[in-house]
């Protein structure tokens, strides 16, 4: 009684979810898994993944699903090329690798998102690269690389982990048109995640990111405090996490 079956669905086609919810035996499931690998670009979750996870909670409205969401596969090959570049093996090829500093602004982005609508859990794929065969995309979506040594992804993880721990999903919100904020809440302290749709740097006022007037803490995916101004963030592409602190 205390065993709950897991169905998984990899990739980012709901249809694949309608066929599964359709079947009196999805009945046994308890929770219905997703693996959003977004082959073969990799593009910037926002540009995907809430349209994905709202047709997935459409259809389980439709077929009345109680399913649990979780994530217990999900990444992004990072290519060995500091910039990036395409992969080419076997069926894998013209896969976009990601910079290593992108697949750390990618995880972020990725858990923020998730949490946001609806998931639980996630299980992120995979804790070290499994071969050095450079040709072979699978071989590289680690936290460590092939030696053992931590990627970004890897401290990325961490600070995620650190700053999200019990927290639960509050507000999302568009500050101007170009930046994401995602904001969390642990008993009366506030979190939130963001960062701009484009390639430029904002100022974000602390209040409108963290919804009032506190001491808090900004870091970016590496730990590194960001420098604060008058009350004020400086937001860009990369994924910040901004803390208030109990007075």
């Amino acid at each position: 009684p205390n065993i709950r079956f897991v169905y998984q669905i990899a990739g980012t086609n709901a249809e694949l979810v309608e066929t599964f919810l359709k079947q009196p035996v999805a009945q046994r499931f308890a929770v219905l898994s997703l693996h959003p690998y977004h082959w073969p670009d990799f593009e910037s979750p926002e540009k995907w993944l809430p349209i994905y996870l709202a047709q997935v909670q459409g259809l389980q409205k439709t077929h009345q699903s109680h399913h649990a969401l979780w994530m217990t596969e999900i990444g992004a090959p990072q290519h060995l090329d500091p910039q990036g570049g395409l992969f080419n093996f076997g069926q894998a090829r013209n896969v976009r690798g990601q910079s290593r500093a992108e697949a750390a602004g990618y995880m972020a982005k990725i858990v923020t998102i998730a949490l946001h609508n609806g998931i639980e859990k996630i299980f992120w794929y995979n804790y070290r690269d499994r071969g050095n065969l450079w040709a072979d995309p699978e071989n590289f979506f680690g936290l460590r690389d092939y030696e053992g040594f931590p990627k970004p992804t890897y401290l990325a993880w961490y600070w995620l982990t650190q700053n999200l721990r019990a927290t639960r999903p509050d507000q999302s919100l568009k500050l101007s048109s170009r930046i994401q904020a995602y904001r969390f809440l642990r008993r009366t302290d506030v979190c939130a995640i963001a960062w701009s749709s484009d390639d430029r740097e904002y100022e974000v006022d602390t209040t409108s990111l963290l919804g009032k007037q506190a001491r808090y803490t900004a870091i970016n995916l590496m730990g590194q405090p960001l420098p604060r101004e008058a009350g004020s963030i400086r937001i860009g592409s990369e994924p910040v996490l901004a803390c208030s602190q109990p007075d």
